[in-house]
């Protein structure tokens, strides 16, 4: 271990304290100094060696800090801010803007941590980080999710000039914070940065597999854009690459802009969501005498209205006015009973649109640009697809990219999806979201459009233009946009503050489905929020009986009827396991109370195959021994790998080696179901057996169909040779 003391002097420099030492010293040996002054500097001599004091105590509390950060960075921002009143730095709300020069972050680098890649700092979007975390614009130390400021003074010393003495200390002291901050701020930047490069690699391996010309993807998170990656062309034939002012259409997206534009109309009483639309579209009439007494705005942006799914044959040639349009749409026999199904209608939103224009007296177009466009900083957006000079969209026919052309629809359709925007753009509207529209629209609406109101299917609702799920217990909220040769999503979850953007120049594809780009990145977004599959593990084994009660068994005999539902065949089965991979499976299969035949499959840990009666023997090959492996290790749940996990609204789920997809109940910490290649099990009846939980029922579908085992006695620790998991014959 290095001397403390050696440690004190290496954290000292890297403050500066050494210089103000030097330079204390040589006052102390200036002969000239009059009697006054010489009182002056034995005051500041012991505000400095006090300082000097607390100094060497809060070094040793950084190193005990540092060591912690990389598990601990919440706790090491709140020490920051109790260092700070531990020395008396002064912390107050920010002043106005002062001429104050900003530090820069190199300069600060170069100060305090000489040697260290400085760039690092800059790359993969983190410079504002870093500048939001350190600074604010009058080069004040901020802690931005503290909403304070720590007030450094700024006078420049000049080692010369003996009134100086006193900012030494002070100077000192702001050094140290600003060390600290420094030494938190690299832990947070490496841990950044690992997430930065997997979101990389995730972006494109996806632009590579979905065969996608471009893409952007921006991410925010505590109200600062944190990652913003661009990737491949706008353009193929020209060679033209995508950048962050790269127009993109956006397509459905285009809808919680309309419904956000009702909300901002709302909360200036000029209609209510309960409102009947024909109270400002007289010629909005539904053929459903129920629907059209009871529809509101509501109904209209949350799909309930019953009208069929995507009617919108009447826009596609691009003759129709809007008007016209939503005359023919909303006039047709409906699909389905008012409020009974989720039926996506454009037709609704296109009326939605025209109502915001009524109410506003202008177009919708104009109020989207005025109410949403300009109060957020999006000046490269349009709300008009022939106003933008957007990227190319493509199609791939399998062996190229063929440019394809917008869709004439749009301007009929142009509330429900015809706006366009760059990744610049869209990170500052997602930004307003995923902060809970604070200081942009009432809290009231802002949670209506959140909300859900309609079912989708098992894991999906829909809210008021936003579709939404759950993540590992958070809500999202999200949506999709596309068409031939457009594709976008948007998600944000405002209980995180987080949120992220994604645009593409090609027809949708898996990264644009409803949940499939969250699931990727919302555990590197909030590590801390992810499912963590060691933490599951160790549940799991704990739900089992624990691992103490596992150990213990170290062999197992089942006896057991299995069902083969669909074929009329009952099987006797005995299983006998073994520590650490062996086992032996007898089923003899019955049908009509006859015995039609024995099937065995064996394994000793090594070498397996099945034998069976009517002439269907074989020995397993390499994979069917790795897998034979990794499927009859005894006990299992203490040699699961290294599984990765994510988690759906009731479960978590334990990806394992080989393709094998563990279930496990959030509530009772048991499996509850097995995917692996070509067969699903489910497990239930859980019964304590010599203090192990033990599934009584199990339910197969594979290749046979379905199946049902009912486990009629589990014994553990009885003694099996060596024989019963080889072949019968050599």
């Amino acid at each position: 271990m290095p001397d403390r003391r050696e440690v004190d002097a290496d954290l000292m420099r890297a403050a500066g304290l050494e210089h103000d030492r030097d330079q204390r010293s040589a006052r102390r040996g200036d002969d000239r100094l009059d009697v006054r002054d010489r009182a002056t500097a034995t005051v500041a001599d012991a505000e400095l060696d006090r300082t000097d004091a607390h100094e060497r105590r809060v070094d040793g509390l950084l190193l005990a800090e540092l060591a912690l950060a990389d598990r601990e960075v919440a706790l090491a921002d709140a020490f920051a801010l109790e260092l700070a009143r531990q020395l008396r730095v002064d912390v107050r709300a920010p002043r106005e803007k002062d001429d104050t020069a900003r530090p820069t972050v190199e300069a600060l680098h170069e100060e305090h941590r000489p040697g260290l890649p400085a760039d690092e700092l800059v790359q993969k979007g983190l410079v504002g980080l870093v500048h939001a975390l350190l600074h604010d614009e009058s080069g004040r130390l901020v802690d931005e999710d503290e909403r304070v400021v720590f007030v450094e003074h700024c006078e420049m010393h000049d080692p010369h000039r003996k009134h100086d003495r006193a900012s030494f200390v002070q100077r000192s002291m702001s050094r140290s914070l600003r060390l600290l901050a420094l030494c938190l701020l690299f832990a947070r930047v490496g841990h950044a940065q690992e997430h930065a490069q997997e979101i990389d690699r995730i972006l494109e391996q996806q632009v590579r597999e979905l065969h996608i010309p471009g893409a952007a993807l921006a991410i925010v998170k505590d109200d600062r854009v944190v990652y913003v990656k661009t990737i491949g062309l706008r353009d193929v034939e020209h060679n033209l690459a995508v950048s962050e002012e790269t127009i993109f259409p956006i397509g459905s997206c285009t809808k919680a802009f309309t419904s956000m534009a009702i909300a901002l109309s709302a909360d200036r009483g000029l209609l209510s969501l309960d409102d009947h639309p024909q109270k400002y579209l007289p010629y909005l009439k539904l053929a459903d005498p129920d629907a059209n007494a009871r529809i509101t705005i509501r109904d209209m942006l949350s799909h309930r209205t019953g009208l069929p799914a995507k009617n919108d044959l009447a826009a596609e040639p691009g003759v129709l006015t809007r008007e016209e349009y939503i005359r023919a749409a909303t006039s047709v026999t409906p699909a389905a009973p008012f409020g009974t199904q989720f039926l996506y209608s454009n037709a609704m939103f296109a009326a939605a649109g025209e109502i915001v224009a009524k109410v506003n007296h202008d177009t919708w177009e104009h109020v989207i640009a005025r109410d949403i466009f300009k109060p957020l900083a999006m000046p490269s957006s349009v709300a008009d697809l022939r106003d933008a000079k957007h990227a190319t969209g493509y199609v791939w026919d399998g062996k190229a990219w063929q440019a394809v052309a917008p869709s004439p629809s749009m301007q009929a359709l142009a509330p429900a999806g015809s706006i366009a925007s760059s990744v610049r753009d869209m990170a500052q509207w997602v930004r307003m979201l995923a902060n809970g529209g604070r200081g942009f629209v009432s809290e009231k609406m802002f949670r209506e459009l959140t909300t859900p109101l309609m079912k989708v299917n098992d894991t999906t609702s829909y809210a008021l233009g936003w579709a939404t799920y759950d993540w590992n217990g958070l809500h999202v909220v999200e949506h999709n946009g596309g068409s031939t040769g457009i594709s976008a999503l948007v998600a944000f979850i405002p209980e995180r503050r987080v949120g992220f953007v994604f645009l593409a120049n090609t027809s949708p594809t898996a990264m644009t489905k409803i949940g499939n780009a969250g699931q990727m990145l919302w555990p590197l977004i909030l590590p801390d929020d992810a499912p963590n599959a060691s933490r599951i593990v160790a549940r799991m084994i704990e739900a089992a009986g624990g691992e103490t009660a596992l150990r213990a068994h170290t062999s197992v005999e089942i006896h057991a009827l299995k069902n083969y539902e669909e074929h009329g065949v009952l099987s006797e089965m005995t299983i006998h396991a073994k520590a650490p991979a062996s086992r032996n499976e007898l089923d003899i299969l019955k049908a009509v109370n006859r015995e039609i035949g024995r099937v065995r499959v064996y394994f000793d840990g090594a070498h397996g195959g099945q034998e069976t009666t009517f002439g269907q023997d074989s020995i397993n090959d390499d994979a069917a021994n790795a897998k034979a492996r990794r499927d009859d290790t005894f006990p299992c749940l203490l040699d699961l790998g290294k599984p990765t996990a994510h988690a759906t609204d009731d479960a978590w789920v334990l990806d394992l080696e080989g393709g094998t997809h563990l279930f496990v109940s959030k509530q009772t910490g048991l499996i509850t179901k097995r995917e692996s290649e070509g067969e699903v099990a489910t497990f239930d009846d859980y019964r304590n057996v010599d203090g192990e939980m033990v599934p009584f029922h199990t339910t197969i579908h594979d290749g046979l169909g379905t199946s049902t085992i009912f486990v009629q006695s589990v014994k553990f620790n009885v003694p099996i040779g060596e024989a019963m998991f080889k072949p019968t014959s050599p």
